[in-house]
């Protein structure tokens, strides 16, 4: 729905892309849902738990649908499920070299929607860890 972890993962990655990536290089992260309408906001629980960690979160995020457009504008996609991935592929079948799950490992990241505010720190801090290693290493397949 775009509300939660992918709001999350993006503020993440802006935040910590500055100390991680190799200097020159600029991240641009964004975030949109494969399951999406647009106009809703990030969640308020979500806004906290990336707050306590200190990153600042757009207040402003609106969530938007992903497009072909938006993939193709993509050098790295990086999805939160396996179902995630299979609905971008299932969107733009020539993406396959550019889509990995979040989590190096290849597990998928639970959504904490209509979890406590100690589900959401939990649900942020993995998901930190995640973009952490991702823009410390290259992607591999998945």
């Amino acid at each position: 729905g775009n509300t939660c972890r992918s709001p999350m993962a993006e503020a993440l990655a802006s935040s910590l892309a500055p100390g991680v990536v190799p200097a020159g290089m600029t991240i641009e992260a964004s975030s949109a849902g494969v399951a999406a309408y647009d106009g809703a906001p990030a969640t308020r629980e979500g806004l906290e738990a990336l707050a306590e960690m200190g990153v600042n979160p757009s207040t402003s995020h609106s969530s938007r649908a992903l497009t072909r457009a938006m993939l193709e504008e993509a050098d790295e996609i990086y999805a939160l499920t396996r179902s995630h991935r299979d609905a971008i592929l299932s969107l733009d079948p020539t993406a396959d070299s550019r889509v990995h799950l979040l989590d190096p490992a290849g597990g998928d990241v639970s959504d904490p929607i209509g979890g406590s505010a100690e589900v959401y720190r939990q649900t942020a801090a993995q998901i930190a860890e995640m973009v952490h290693t991702r823009l410390s290493t290259p992607p591999s397949p998945t």
